[in-house]
């Protein structure tokens, strides 16, 4: 009875073992660019809103000095093809550097479909 009761408790633990060992195990959710990018400035003590304060412009800023202004329209071509603003020029990824280089001294304002062009 004594040999019963030894692998009783063998298995026992075991099983315990097995238990503790396979709980599920956390999975932190995948960060978006825009989330990593965060984490890292705020890591280097880096203010992101200071930093974009300068970036962003409403429309209707640009509407009212358009000559101020190098619009790039980096929508598709088809969006570009069907309007887009006036004097915009279109650009994808390939061609983007190589448009904005013709910008002159005016300062670059880039439209796309999310606004974060």
């Amino acid at each position: 009875m004594k040999k019963w009761m030894k692998v009783a408790m063998v298995i026992t633990v075991l099983a315990v073992m097995v238990m503790v060992g396979c709980k599920d195990e956390v999975v932190e959710p995948e960060l978006t660019e825009s989330e990593i990018l965060v984490e890292y400035l705020i890591a280097q003590d880096l203010d992101f809103p200071d930093m974009l304060a300068d970036w962003i412009i409403t429309a209707s800023a640009v509407h009212a000095a358009m000559d101020d202004y190098f619009i790039i329209d980096a929508r598709t071509q088809a969006a570009y093809d069907v309007g887009h603003i006036p004097g915009a020029v279109f650009a994808d990824a390939s061609t983007i550097l190589d448009v904005a280089a013709t910008a002159g001294r005016k300062t670059i304002v880039v439209h796309c479909f999310k606004g974060i062009g």
